[in-house]
């Protein structure tokens, strides 16, 4: 071999390596970014079919959410909330405990009261406290 191909091929290895550790010392961007007692909280969801809210720990949340198939917004030439959720993209659905459906968004309480919104709707647009 040439000297050339030589030096190609340990800069391609340099650099699969270079890439293998900065993944590994990066591991899970959301997980790093959230604090450790936020990982101890459960997380709430919505069935947008039923109405049943539940939660989930963050690890069930995570897990749910990462075998959720990703889901794309048409993209619109509506207002911006609509360019928005098309750049963001819909939230992932997860299965709903109650009625099996595959209709479960993230959601909040709004209040001290019984009522929970999605953070965002299926639709991609964000939900709001009545």
């Amino acid at each position: 071999m040439s000297s050339n191909v030589i030096k190609l091929v340990i800069a391609a290895v340099l650099f699969v390596v270079a890439g293998v550790l900065i993944v590994s010392f990066l591991g899970d961007e959301e997980s790093a970014r959230l604090p450790d007692d936020a990982k101890l909280k459960p997380v709430v969801f919505l069935c947008m079919e039923c109405g049943h809210h539940f939660e989930l720990s963050y690890e069930e949340a995570k897990s749910a959410l990462a075998a959720a198939p990703e889901r794309k917004a048409p993209v619109e030439s509506g207002g911006a909330r609509a360019r928005s959720a098309s750049r963001r993209g819909l939230p992932k659905l997860i299965t709903c405990q109650k009625c099996g459906q595959a209709e479960a968004v993230r959601a909040k309480q709004c209040g001290e009261g019984d009522i929970y919104v999605p953070l965002y709707n299926p639709d991609g647009t964000k939900g709001e406290c009545p």
